[in-house]
């Protein structure tokens, strides 16, 4: 150390350093490293495998294996094994392998590169803003400004493009597409597939090797191919035809409507003017305006009629099939209210004359109407006459009364049919076989099926409707409904004034009164919220029920119980299973407290000091025990529905024993002597269930019943119940009782 020249030396023998110190130099040596400084600005420091060397603020070099960094205030480089890159100020250049790029930032950049496909190079020029291009073996790409583009590409599909941003756009493509379009047109064509697509604004012109579109949007459009043809043009025109089917519709709103269809059916409006309609055989004219033409025709039922209605028309009955015979064509002219005339050639006859009255007469029948009175009478057929109000019709299957309109029946002559009005609305009544239903002043209905019964009363404020062992609904609008489906063991019930609805589905059930009251069952598991405040949570065996920050109580799977009421007001522990009988608390922050130990000694506490008291019974909550209970209620009441089902499907004589036949008498032995046999009281039996019906006359109480094996009623209500097959002497019967059956034995007298 030399201090008045602030230099020294260090030399560590043993690890090979050493460190030299003076104001103008330093040195530092270790075994893989070597340091040089000289002023504070100059360095060179050397490791394994890299080199450090800086002049500050003018030269630093970097050099890693092969990559060697050198930056100045003028520019820098960068050497790799793969190549170069250096800049000098706002000129770059760069080299590696086969690439190289020469440039001016940001102005001017050339970049030369072998190309994607392995053939040739791939240049690019760009002149900021001006100027951009590309040059590939494959493609070509010159871009001017950026409003002006052109690509050339090459390859299998070659087609060079020219752009003029937004104006104009223009592709041609040898044996492909050519494009034309700008603003604002679009022009598309393939000559060798002879297709195109022509856009000019809102129309359009669009011919495929399948189908030609044509329109102007939004207004028309037509559509043409090998199976469909379309027309539509806003907002009156459309029309659509099937080529294959000859389907075919045309609707021009409010004007002209036409649907024809496979078969050749035709119906078609010329409004205000005719309706028509044909099928295969038959058509229907009608002129909606005067004179009012009608002109229908029927093969089926073998009819025409045609005219100008009311001013004169005519029908003609028979006389169009080819098995026709010519005499059976009846044509019938007329005009209303003149006159009316018909005739055929079997002798029928119709005439009428200023509606004063009508006449028919032929081989079945004559018919003769009045304003007054009038019969038709066809004899075996029907019998048909009214006077005034009054009217009756009976034909082979029906019957007709009326007294017009007061009362009105009609009854099936063979089938239980019929329906009666009185007054209407005040009664009218239908039925059908086994369905029927009736109605009172709109007020009261009922509909009623074999396994079905709904009332109404003034719908819909009340109805009822019962489907037996299925459903029963009811309702009272705007009070309640309730939906009980016995079938599916599904209810839903709702008091709307209160906000109330109860919905359950088997095991589960939910009860809302909005918006205090929400309680779910699932199974097991329940939960209840009140207002918002009281939350009561039951799951998996544990519950938890609390009011946020006023009180908390929960027990888990095991019976154990806590409970606290305002945190460290007071609190308690429970056990309801291991041992029901202990129980603690406390109260303001365990000052005082008291409670039952495990052996049953009941206690006060004191600031922690234990006082004995007398013993006294643990108070036990029967909630728990109340909420399991009306669970086996509900699943009880399921049950014996269930049951009530299928007993309904047995028929009352399957549960009756059949009565033994007597043994006859052998012929020569004597007769027994009259027998009283004693009377078995069974249980009387409860409401539903089926009881066997009697045999004979009921004897008087004392009287000798002769031994018919069947059961008979007896004195005070017991059943007699004889044995069968046993002698005078030997013959003996049990008396059963409520209780059951008592064991005692009594022999006949005699």
């Amino acid at each position: 150390m030399i201090p008045p020249l602030l230099f020294g030396d260090v030399t560590d023998v043993k690890e090979q350093r050493r460190l030299t110190l003076s104001p103008f130099f330093v040195r530092s040596k270790t075994p893989d490293s070597r340091t040089l400084g000289a002023l504070g600005i100059a360095w060179d420091v050397k490791r394994k495998d890299e080199r450090h060397s800086a002049l500050f603020p003018l030269y630093y070099r970097r050099q890693r294996g092969d990559r060697v960094l050198t930056v100045t205030p003028l520019g820098g480089g960068l050497k790799t094994a793969e190549g170069s890159t250096w800049a000098v100020g706002p000129v770059f250049g760069k080299r590696q392998g086969k690439s190289r790029a020469f440039g001016l930032a940001p102005l001017f950049v050339r970049d030369v590169r072998p190309a994607a496909e392995g053939e040739g190079d791939a240049k690019t020029t760009v002149l900021f803003p001006l100027y951009f291009g590309r040059r590939t073996p494959t493609d070509d790409l010159d871009m001017v400004t950026p409003f002006f583009w052109r690509t050339h590409v090459r390859g299998e599909k070659p087609r060079k493009n020219l752009a003029l941003v937004p104006f104009y756009f223009r592709q041609r493509q040898p044996d492909g597409v050519d494009i034309d379009a700008g603003l604002p047109f679009f022009y598309s064509r393939d000559k060798r597939r002879h297709t195109h697509t022509l856009v000019i604004g809102p129309g359009f012109h669009r011919l495929s090797r399948k189908a030609l579109n044509a329109g102007v949007v939004p207004i028309y459009w037509w559509h043409d191919d090998e199976q469909t043809r379309r027309l539509v043009s806003l907002p009156i025109i459309y029309h659509k035809l099937d080529k294959q089917s000859g389907q075919r519709s045309t609707v021009a709103l409010p004007l002209w409507f036409d649907f024809r269809r496979t078969n050749g059916s035709r119906v078609w409006v010329a409004f205000p003017f005719a309706v028509g309609n044909k099928k295969k055989f038959n058509f229907t004219r009608i002129g909606i305006g005067a004179p009012g033409f009608v002109d229908v025709f029927r093969l089926g039922k073998n009819y025409r009629f045609t005219g100008f209605v009311p001013l004169f028309f005519r029908y003609q009955k028979c006389g169009f099939r080819e098995e026709d015979d010519p005499s059976c064509a009846y044509k019938l002219y007329g005009s209303y209210p003149l006159f009316m005339y018909g005739s055929d050639g079997q002798g029928r006859r119709t005439h009428s004359a200023l509606s004063l009255y009508y006449f028919d007469k032929d081989a079945k029948g004559t018919t003769l109407f009045t304003p007054i009175a009038g019969a038709r009478v066809r004899p075996g057929e029907e019998l048909t006459w009214y006077a005034g109000i009054v009217g009756r019709g009976v034909t082979r299957k029906h019957e007709t009364t009326v007294a017009f309109p007061l009362f009105f029946r009609r009854k099936h002559r063979v089938k239980h049919k019929h329906t009666t009005a009185v007054v209407p609305p005040l009664y009218i009544g239908h039925r059908d076989e086994d369905s029927r239903w009736f109605e009172t002043a709109l007020v009261f209905w009922q509909f009623r099926k074999p396994h079905k019964v709904s009332t109404a009363v003034v719908p819909p404020l009340f109805y009822l409707s019962e489907s037996y062992a299925e459903r029963r609904i009811h309702w009272l609008l705007p009070l309640y409904l309730r939906d009980n489906k016995m079938g599916e063991d599904k209810t839903f019930t709702s008091l709307f004034p209160l906000l109330y609805f109860q919905r359950r589905n088997g095991d589960e059930l939910d009860v809302v009164q909005f918006p205090l009251i929400w309680h779910i069952e699932r199974g097991e598991n329940e939960g209840t919220v009140g207002a918002a405040l009281w939350w009561d949570i039951r799951v998996r065996g544990t519950t938890t029920q609390f009011i946020p920050g006023v009180f908390v109580r929960r027990v888990n799977r095991k019976g154990q119980e806590f409970g606290a009421v305002v945190p460290g007001l007071a609190w308690w522990t429970r056990d309801h299973k291991e041992n029901a009988k202990a129980v603690h608390w406390r109260a303001l922050l365990g000052a005082i407290g008291g409670g039952n130990e495990e052996s049953g000694q009941r206690y006060f506490s004191l600031f922690g000091a234990k006082i004995k008291l007398r013993p006294k019974p643990v108070w036990e909550p029967k909630a728990a025990e109340r909420r399991e209970l009306r669970r086996k209620r509900r699943a009880e009441k399921r049950a014996l529905k269930a049951a009530g089902k299928g007993k309904a499907t047995t028929k009352p004589n399957e549960a009756a024993p059949k009565a033994a036949t007597p043994e006859p008498a052998k012929a020569g032995a004597p007769p027994k002597a009259a027998t009283q046999p004693t009377t078995a009281t069974q249980p009387t039996p409860s409401a539903g269930t089926q009881t066997q019906p009697k045999t004979g006359t009921q004897p008087s109480a004392g009287a000798t019943q002769p031994n018919t094996g069947a059961p008979s009623m007896g004195a005070a209500g017991t059943l007699t119940q004889p044995t069968v097959g046993g002698s005078a002497s030997g013959a003996s019967t049990t008396t059963q009782g409520q209780g059951g059956s008592s064991g005692a034995t009594k022999k006949p007298e005699g």
